[in-house]
């Protein structure tokens, strides 16, 4: 979504147009995401899109991110796209506010198993910059910076994010948490707002206490 400079410099995401873009994308799909977004007192900020196809199978993520980039727009007034991977909760919400700022330029986070957590996109970037990628592979994010160096977008690299993918990955967020007990919390949701560096969701850390692994 679009985020105004002086909102950047006041740390806010207040307006900034939130999007979840879920699946399956039916009505049973939409009722689940509404269940839950409504537990967790978010129902009022948060915009739902249904996905374009039923599945995630790997040919159809290019086309699956060009339909939500598309629809994205139609309610970002202009600003430009952060796609944000919903297995990253650890989100670098100071790489987000600068990506927002300098929003003519692509702003790509890694993540360490190849692919990334955060792209950012300018509203003018074209579809084609989804072609030609490899998903689910070590060279996704690589494919994906030459997409968008053939397209002509100035490229900023943030730093490594951790995704959640495997019972390593669990333990190494959980590590992680328990390493900084009492964090300031901060994400793009939570009524606080964002006050770290690193966001360290109450609702992270809420799910993971309720499974006795925190």
């Amino acid at each position: 979504g679009a985020l105004p400079s002086h909102s950047v410099q006041k740390k806010s995401f207040e307006d900034v147009t939130k999007i979840l873009y879920y699946a399956p994308g039916t009505n049973e799909g939409r009722g689940m995401m509404e269940s839950i977004l409504n537990n967790l007192g978010l129902s009022k900020s948060i915009h739902l899109i249904p996905m374009l196809l039923a599945d995630l199978n790997r040919p159809h993520l290019g086309d699956q991110l060009k339909n939500a980039f598309t629809r994205a727009k139609q309610l970002a007034n202009g600003g430009c796209i952060v796609f944000l991977g919903m297995d990253s909760p650890e989100l670098p919400l100071d790489e987000i506010e600068g990506a927002l700022l300098n929003h003519q330029t692509a702003t790509l986070c890694p993540s360490r198993d190849g692919g990334y957590g955060m792209l950012c996109l300018p509203n003018t970037a074209p579809l084609q910059v989804f072609d030609s990628i490899i998903w689910s592979h070590q060279l996704t994010a690589l494919c994906q910076l030459k997409a968008l160096s053939d397209s002509g977008i100035p490229i900023r690299i943030g730093r490594i994010m951790d995704d959640i993918d495997e019972p390593d990955d669990v333990e190494g967020l959980i590590s992680r948490l328990k390493g900084d007990p009492q964090p300031a919390f901060g994400c793009l949701v939570c009524p606080s707002g964002p006050t770290a560096r690193n966001s360290n969701c109450s609702y992270t850390r809420k799910a993971l206490g309720s499974l006795g692994l925190l």
